[in-house]
């Protein structure tokens, strides 16, 4: 479970590099937009298995 936890962290700043590297190497509105949402949908992925992970740490220890 320790992993599960890892890789949402690491799935978290993933989404938060790629938006800001959008943003500041990007000049074309479209692609810049694609990959901001691209950004938020890894971070999205990185929240949703930090709550899983702590649903079940949470039910382990009972």
């Amino acid at each position: 479970m320790p992993a599960l936890r890892l890789v949402g962290f690491l799935l978290l700043l993933a989404g938060w590099g790629l938006a800001l590297a959008a943003i500041g190497m990007l000049t074309s509105d479209v692609p810049r937009a694609s990959f901001v949402l691209a950004g938020v949908g890894v971070e999205l992925l990185g929240l949703a298995l930090l709550s899983r992970w702590h649903v079940l740490a949470r039910e382990e220890k009972g």
